[in-house]
């Protein structure tokens, strides 16, 4: 999924497996965009990128949350193996999410935050 210029975004009880991107987000890149936010029961799982964040890329965007949601496997070549988070508002994993086995060639095999709130 990729998203520029759009407004708040939520994926509910939804998943995404095996994506792959050669840029960055693996499963999502969101750009410029407003809020983001992965819940109930979702997941997202064995997504590579050849960039930054393996499952999520998100920059110059809004507020990102995981509410009882899951990402795992995912890789990076860069920065982020589970999430990169650049130039956007807060993060949040909350109500039991985990982010597990994520890995990333640069920095943040889990989350890699930077300009961020």
């Amino acid at each position: 999924i990729a998203m520029a210029d759009s407004g708040d975004v939520e994926l509910e009880r939804s998943s995404l497996s095996g994506c792959q991107a050669a840029g960055n987000g693996g499963g999502i890149s969101i750009r410029q965009s407003g809020a983001f936010a992965l819940t109930n029961s979702s997941s997202i799982a064995d997504c590579s990128a050849g960039a930054n964040g393996g499952g999520i890329a998100m920059a110059d965007s809004g507020d990102v949350e995981l509410e009882r949601s899951s990402l795992s496997g995912c890789q990076a070549a860069g920065n982020g193996g589970g999430i990169s988070i650049r130039q956007s508002g807060a993060f949040a994993l909350t109500n039991s999410s985990s982010i597990a086995d994520c890995s990333a060639g640069a920095n943040g095999g889990g989350i890699a935050m930077a300009d961020s709130g």
